[in-house]
Formats: C-alpha cells, structure tokens, sequence
C-alpha cells in the first residue's frame, strides 16, 4: 500500500504544470532528510542543503540515542521525518534550508528540557506537518483549488512551513479555500442567473413568436374578412344592377284632353300620358341619356309607338309627360339609359294593361282617366339596336 508520504509526492507532482515541475526539479526532489535503514544508521541530509543545518543530523541521532528502544517514541520520529519530506517537497531550495535551520534550532532548545520535552516536541512537530500535508494533499488534487494552492505554496504558505509556523499555514490553505467555495458559489450563482436569464429570453422569444403568428392570424382573418365583404358588396351591386325594381319603378297614367268647339261643346282631343318614375339605386349616381318609349297595342291594329323626349342626366325621381293621340289596351314601357355603375347601357321593360278610372264630377263633365296596370314583372338587361316591343 503506498505510504502518505508516496502519495504526497504522486499528487503534489500531478497538480504541477510540467514548467513548473522543470523549474522546481533540485537534487533534493527525494526528500530533505533520509531515514536510517536501522537504528544504527546515521541520519543523512540532502547533499545539497547539508551544509544548511549541519547539526541537523547528530541532533536527531543524539535523541533517537536518547529515546533509546522506546518503539513509540521512534515510531514518532519518523512519522516528523515522513511528513516533513512530503510538505517540504514542493516549498524550494532555499525554503528548505531555512525549514531545516528552523528545525534544528527548535530540536536544540527542546533537548536542553530533557526526554520528556523532547518527545513533546517530535510529536507537535509531526503533528504540524501532517495537518498541513493533509490539507496540501487535498488541495493540490482538486482540480478546482490545486493552481490558487500552488502559487501559494511558491508564496506566503511556503514561507509559514519554512518558518514551522503551522497554524499560520492550514490557515491560509483554509482561506484559500473558503475564497474559491466563495467563487464557485458566485460563478454558480451567475450560471443560475445565465440559466434564468436564457430561460426568461426564450420564453420572450416564444411570446414574440406567438404575438407574430396571432399578428399573422389576425392579418389573414382580417383579409379573408375583408375579401368576404368585397366579395359581399360585390353581390349587393350585381343584385343592385340586375333588379329591376331597384334599377326602376315607374307610375303611368293617361289623362284625357278636350277641346271647346264653337257652339260651346266639348270633343275628346287625344290623351297625356303623365309618368312618375323613380331609380332606388341612382340617389348619388344619375343615369344618364335616359329614353322613355311606349308600345300601344290594340286588336287589329299595328303596335304604335309613344316616345318622350330624351334626358340627358336622370335624377332619382323624374316626372315626364308627353301627348298621345290615342291609347291602346296593352302597352310595353321601355326606359333605357347607361348605368354610370357599371359602365353599360340598360333597358328596363315591363307590360301593362290599361284600365279606366272611376270618373270624377268635374264642371259637370267626367273626364276620362287611364292607369297603366302591370301585366308581368319588370325585366332589366342589357340594352340593344332593336326596338322596344
């Protein structure tokens, strides 16, 4: 199983980038103090820091003489050496002399107190530097904090371990870590807000999405709407156009004229054909060039004609009159005029048939009046060269 110191060594390697690996590589890379291969065998320092502690190595042989074969105490011993080689591992050259000046310094003054104070300080001491591999180990292998615990190791935790202040030390590899759960904390806390923030312009981009289609519905609604009311409109006027009764609706009668003769008698001198005629669809538009023609018809008799003179712009209600020599007991009306509307020239016809009026006492006399009954509807089409008939 590999010790705490080889594992040490393995994690503190892995956290270093190889520039950093190739600029810390010292003769000394196996550990500043090398432990006896039986209690007989001398202590032996790294060559190249020997000469920084030279009474580093007869100290410890003198208290390992001191402590005599007291397992636990020995045990202790090398437990400091173990521990120390792995903290001291990555701290530098220069650091390392002064830890191990440090350390002999602080072996001397513990011996001049006898075993028992001795003893207490090996123990402290290794005490000390397995809290700080601890953490060091722990730190240096979590991708998260190894590069923040390398430079500081090369920096003030370097200079605490050298100096064996140890508190010092795991409280700023704590600091460190508390500084980095900090960041972690903010940059999650800025993912989260990222996420929301996204989650927020997507559900933005899902409305703007939403508000275009229903723009996009609404504007399609509205056309079809609005081509169904053309196409409404539309067939009001063709219907408008194509009846009759709106194109026309004519009132016709006949009233009957005399004339006074020599001997103050009164003779019968043809008729007034008087029409009321009315356009319902033609309040703003006049028809124009507008002919008014009766065809009489009567039993054995060619059909005769009556035609008013023409108007040129025909309001909506026009009252014309003309003078007939005589009435038949059919007649065909045809008013033909061009249509503004629809850019034609229309003939409305309708047949009627000819009825007397109840006569009225007027001087003593009963003058004749004819109404034009209608016979059939009105019919309305384009109009033609042929006559009225």
């Amino acid at each position: 199983m590999p010790t705490r110191y080889s594992l040490a060594l393995t994690f503190a390697a892995i956290a270093f980038s190889a520039a950093t690996a190739a600029a810390q590589q010292a003769p000394c890379d196996q550990g500043v103090i090398k432990l006896p291969s039986n209690l007989n065998a001398p202590f032996e320092l790294c060559s190249a820091l020997s000469t920084q502690a030279p009474a580093l190595a007869s100290q410890l042989a003198d208290i390992t003489k001191t402590l005599g074969a007291e397992k636990a105490e020995l045990d202790e011993i090398r437990r400091l050496i173990k521990t120390l080689n792995g903290v001291s591992q990555n701290i530098g050259a220069q650091r390392q002399a002064e830890l191990l000046r440090n350390l002999s310094s602080q072996l001397a003054v513990s011996q001049q107190g006898g075993k028992a104070k001795t003893e207490e300080e090996i123990s402290t001491l290794a005490d000390g530097f397995d809290g700080v591999e601890d953490k060091l180990v722990g730190m240096l292998t979590d991708k998260t904090t190894a590069d923040k615990t390398t430079a500081a190791v090369n920096g003030p935790v370097g200079d605490a371990i050298a100096k064996l202040d140890f508190s010092s030390a795991e409280a700023q590899l704590d600091d460190i870590r508390q500084q980095l759960k900090a960041i972690h904390a903010e940059v999650g806390e800025v993912k989260q807000t990222t996420k929301e923030t996204n989650q927020r312009t997507k559900d933005i981009q899902q409305t703007v999405e939403q508000t275009r289609a229903d723009e996009q519905q609404f504007l399609k609604m509205n056309a079809e709407q609005n081509q169904q009311a053309m196409e409404q409109a539309k067939k009001i006027r063709e219907e408008q156009q194509s009846n009759p009764d709106l194109f026309l609706n004519a009132r016709l009668f006949a009233m009957q004229q005399y004339v006074r003769g020599a001997n103050r008698s009164t003779s019968a001198a043809g008729w007034t054909i008087q029409t009321i005629l009315t356009s319902p669809s033609h309040f703003t538009d006049s028809l124009q060039n507008a002919d008014l023609v009766i065809v009489f018809q009567a039993a054995g008799k060619q059909p005769w004609k009556v035609s008013f003179p023409r108007v040129p712009v025909f309001t909506s209600t026009q009252n014309l009159s003309q003078p007939a020599a005589e009435l038949g007991d059919q007649a065909i009306v045809c008013f033909t005029a061009d249509d503004p509307r629809g850019g034609q020239r229309l003939r409305w016809r309708q047949s009627f048939t000819l009825q007397a009026n109840s006569a009225t006492q007027f001087g003593g006399r009963a003058p004749g009046m004819m109404n034009f009954v209608a016979a059939a509807p009105a019919t309305l089409s384009p109009a033609k060269d042929d006559a009225c008939h």
